[in-house]
């Protein structure tokens, strides 16, 4: 029964803790974070996947996820949020700068291009919200902030996001 518990809360395509384990963690986080630095969110989003094949789309959704879980490792966590998004939940970033040179490392990390099976290239690009989580946020609210900030970075509507 536990192994089973566990595999629910982890992405089939990608091996990461899904959406049902990030709130978990980051309330924990954000509970730690009380006494002591609180972690900053950052919600990860690919872009131009539309008109892929499915196959391809999950290719590159599985190297992002390994891109970003190389990044990340020993400085923050990954989990997968939705078809083509991502949460970092970064601990140690005290600061604005931080957070952007975080969301730099991220960017940079997923630049570039995934070969494809029929040898063909798709190029790989995100866009990333930053929240900084305040004095007695939940996580839902953080994430939501986040991906808020990435709606506002991208110049999109916010959608009242079902974060």
């Amino acid at each position: 029964r536990r192994q089973g518990d566990s595999r629910a809360r982890l992405d089939e395509l990608t091996g990461l803790p899904n959406r049902a384990a990030l709130a978990d963690h980051l309330t924990c986080a954000l509970r730690d974070g009380r006494r002591g630095s609180r972690p900053v969110v950052l919600f990860v989003e690919l872009e131009d996947l539309d008109g892929l094949e499915p196959a391809a789309h999950d290719l590159v959704v599985l190297e992002a996820s390994r891109r970003l879980a190389a990044t990340a490792r020993g400085l923050a966590h990954v989990r997968r949020f939705g078809d083509r998004q991502f949460v970092v939940i970064a601990a140690g970033v005290d600061d604005n700068d931080g957070a952007l040179s975080a969301a730099h490392r991220i960017g940079q990390a997923l630049e570039g291009a995934v070969v494809l099976e029929d040898a063909s290239a798709v190029g790989v690009r995100a866009s990333i919200g930053i929240a900084h989580p305040w004095a007695e946020d939940s996580a839902l609210n953080v994430i939501r902030r986040a991906q808020q900030a990435l709606d506002r970075a991208r110049g999109t509507a916010v959608d009242g996001g079902a974060a």
